[in-house]
């Protein structure tokens, strides 16, 4: 059994002289390398130089000695020295843009349009709370009219021992209450239009 073992084994042994040559596969490997360094070589020759761009500032100069009236002809671009951003005090839909992106524009000129309709609804309800607060503040004035003439009436009734002190305090009272309400306005100092 060692004897065929000993076959076996030394039938999977590699011929060394039938292998052929080992340099075959790294010489394809060079002339690949070559391939890619031409490619590159010829790609790097061809490609196109890079151009640099040169500024200047236009400039009026007076009449030269030749040409009293030259006229410039030159190509190039433009570019703002400022540039602006734009923003709202107050957010909305907007419904319509009067100026182009671009475009010179002047102070105070209306360049776009809000969706106004939520703030004339609030301001609508702040008049109408203003409206009421007015109404109310007369309604007090008119309350204190009456209320100083009941204790005109009261303080005299008072000296002819008619009713009590207590009425009259209640009257006094009364008059000082109207009189600090009217002078706070209630609902008025939040209201500015």
């Amino acid at each position: 059994m060692t004897t065929n073992l000993k076959d076996e084994l030394a039938s999977l042994r590699i011929d060394k002289s039938a292998r052929g040559s080992g340099g075959r596969g790294a010489l394809i490997a060079v002339v690949l390398l070559l391939v890619a360094v031409a490619g590159g070589l010829f790609y790097w020759a061809r490609r196109e130089p890079v151009v640099e761009i040169r500024t200047a500032e236009a400039a009026v100069r007076s009449g030269a000695a030749g040409a009293p009236n030259a006229v410039l002809n030159a190509s190039g671009y433009v570019t703002a020295r400022r540039r602006a951003t734009v923003s709202s005090k107050v957010t909305g839909k907007v419904m319509e843009i009067f100026v182009e992106e671009g475009k010179a524009v002047r102070q105070g000129q209306v360049l776009a349009r809000l969706d106004d309709s939520q703030l004339r609804a609030m301001l609508n309800v702040d008049e109408a709370q203003l409206n009421a607060a007015k109404r109310a503040t007369t309604e007090n004035e008119a309350r204190l009219r009456e209320a100083e003439l009941t204790l005109g009436r009261r303080q005299q009734l008072v000296k002819e021992k008619v009713i009590s002190r207590a009425e009259l305090d209640s009257a006094e009272a009364e008059v000082e209450s109207l009189k600090a309400r009217i002078a706070t306005r209630p609902g008025l100092a939040c209201f500015r239009l």
